[in-house]
């Protein structure tokens, strides 16, 4: 999971990604490699240079060797409901503005751990669909 500190930089998240893909490949080239989204946070929404950024920077993860799979989408839609909670005022604004529900983090981009358990259930299903 790579990318976020760089994310203005699609590039360089793209080409440092590639390379330990090869590196992992190297070693073994039947691993299975996972490239998971990079989230975006409070003050990032849609309409900000971030948000641009970042989709865009996520949407060009599909043309890695590697399966995508986009747990920031599923943080929004699924996030809350994954642990049992209730949407918030808050949350409902930020799904609004496509960011990760307050609810499920610990300050304005990290994870809490509703957040990380909502990321082990996306990928886990991702992975068991193939």
């Amino acid at each position: 999971w790579s990318g976020r500190n760089n994310s203005y930089d699609s590039q360089a998240v793209v080409a440092d990604i590639a390379a330990m893909i090869t590196n992992f490949r190297r070693v073994n080239p039947k691993t299975k490699i996972y490239v998971l989204s990079v989230i975006n946070g409070a003050g990032e929404g849609v309409g900000t240079g971030a948000y641009n950024d970042i989709t865009k920077l996520n949407e060009s993860f599909i043309y890695l060797d590697a399966k995508y799979i986009d747990v920031r989408r599923c943080l929004i839609d699924q996030g809350l409901s994954i642990n049992d909670l209730k949407p918030k005022n808050q949350d409902q604004a930020d799904i609004a503005s496509d960011l990760v529900p307050t609810q499920l983090r610990s300050d304005n981009i990290h994870l809490n751990p509703y957040g990380y358990h909502a990321v082990a259930y996306c990928v886990n299903q991702s992975i068991a669909v193939g």
